[in-house]
């Protein structure tokens, strides 16, 4: 089953509720500007979250909500580093008595949780499936149930948006309250009031902090109305744009596929996919219809297997957002192919039509 396409089609709680209806195993792939999450996926259950986001590692989650000082944190990652066989960071932690096996699986489990909830308040993604076993872990946590993750990711996206009235982004800026440095304080307030650092912008602070993202927001805005914390500076709003992670899902996608038929994948740097030549594999009245726009009709009227598709692309920001949208997801169900170089079309439509899948 080939699946992709982006949220304001597919919101997370619907991609949960699928992957729980369908009984799906595999990696649902979520990404967002250079944001990537990849959902482990068993039998329709969650069994894992990786993140390409150090704040979203096991070990940060650990630091930030007080389950570990930094110094039994080098010490198991020391342990992993040095280890031969690939020892895994909560295997250390067991292995060292640092913590107890019971404790490393609670904290797995509340970690995915989190690193899953954050993406119900992305503002925007894309997303795509990838129909493969999910790799088997020495410490494994008991899977997670998409509907209560859904309904806990609902009542998160109300709760940061009372949060947002006060804290209206990640471009904020913090200084000391008249209650700094704060009373009796929960871990992860003590841990951000012991990282701030003045002019620093809220979302470094939360890089700095680590943790789950609305967990952070939370505890920020409780500082905040406790006044530990005051608005220093509101000032703009942090970019991030689709663009480049449209493009590089559908480097990802390309490198995927080529793994799965020669055994390696190839690495491209994103920046070559504006110089490949989109191509029509078949005709273009075939195409699904899942754009309208004349943005987007223009683009579709213009692919000829011989132009490259920075020439194509509109220069404004968001008619290119939603032009690439739609060329990733006509590349996804393999309407269209990128080329290295400019060909002949009927040609290369003839030879990818020949290939087996």
């Amino acid at each position: 089953m080939q699946m992709s396409g982006v949220f304001k089609t597919f919101p997370p709680a619907e991609l949960l509720q699928w992957a729980h209806n369908d009984r799906l195993t595999g990696t649902l792939v979520l990404r967002r500007s250079t944001r990537e999450k990849r959902i482990l996926l068993r039998d329709g259950k969650v069994v894992g979250c990786l993140s390409n986001e150090p704040f979203d590692f096991y070990g940060q989650y650990l630091l930030a909500v007080g389950y570990l000082a930094e110094q039994d944190l080098l010490r198991a990652l020391s342990a992993c580093e040095e280890s031969s066989n690939g020892l895994r960071l909560g295997q250390a932690l067991v292995q060292l008595d640092i913590l107890d096996q019971e404790t490393v699986i609670r904290t797995l489990r509340e970690q995915t949780e989190q690193a899953i909830l954050d993406v119900f308040v992305w503002p925007r993604g894309v997303f795509f499936l990838l129909e493969d076993e999910p790799e088997q872990f020495p410490l494994e946590m008991p899977p997670l149930d998409p509907i209560s993750l859904v309904f806990e990711g609902v009542r998160q996206i109300d709760e940061i948006a009372r949060i947002r009235a006060r804290l209206p982004h990640d471009g904020v800026v913090l200084r000391t309250g008249v209650a700094w440095p704060g009373g009796q304080l929960p871990q992860l307030a003590k841990r951000i009031v012991g990282v701030f650092e003045p002019k620093l912008k809220l979302h470094k602070l939360h890089e700095a902090a680590g943790g789950g993202y609305c967990q952070f927001l939370h505890a920020t805005d409780r500082l905040l109305q406790d006044h530990v914390f005051e608005i220093d500076q509101l000032g703009e709003p942090t970019t991030d744009t689709i663009t480049l992670s449209l493009l590089d899902i559908m480097m990802d996608r390309v490198q995927n596929e080529r793994q799965a038929r020669i055994g390696a994948a190839v690495e491209m740097p994103i920046a070559i996919l504006g110089q490949l030549y989109p191509l029509w594999l078949g005709s273009r009245d075939d195409a699904p219809a899942t754009d309208t726009s004349q943005a987007v009709q223009d683009l579709a009227q213009s692919i000829d297997g011989k132009t490259k598709l920075d020439t194509l692309l509109s220069t404004n920001a968001k008619t290119r957002d939603k032009q690439l949208e739609w060329l990733w997801l006509l590349i996804g169900a393999r309407r269209l192919a990128l080329l290295p170089a400019a060909a002949d079309p009927q040609l290369v439509a003839e030879l990818v039509r020949s290939l087996p899948g």
